[in-house]
């Protein structure tokens, strides 16, 4: 897909996937099963409000950009939220199994 600036997934999971970007950056919070969650809220204020009070909580929560040429491998089941912090393009293939 492609989107600008402030705009993202909040959080959610799946089965695996993997995101490709050949141009923009994005912002990932990524956390194992037992941290995982699904909320219904943007991803903004996934990242101002949630991410620090999962942390302050003790949840494991990997926090990292991709940048332009990186793969992000999303493991099944694990949560994450995503904001795009200039213009991008990726692609994401999830899993049929």
């Amino acid at each position: 897909g492609a989107g600008i600036g402030e705009r993202g997934a909040g959080i959610h999971f799946h089965n695996a996937a993997y995101n490709a970007m050949p141009y923009g950056r994005k912002l990932w919070a990524l956390m194992p099963p037992g941290s995982a969650a699904w909320g219904t809220g943007p991803a903004m204020e996934f990242f101002r409000a949630s991410l620090p009070a999962m942390r302050a909580a003790g949840h494991s929560v990997f926090v990292f950009v991709q940048e332009p040429g990186d793969v992000v491998f999303i493991p099944h089941m694990w949560g994450h939220a995503t904001l795009n912090l200039c213009g991008r393009v990726s692609a994401t293939r999830r899993s049929l199994c």
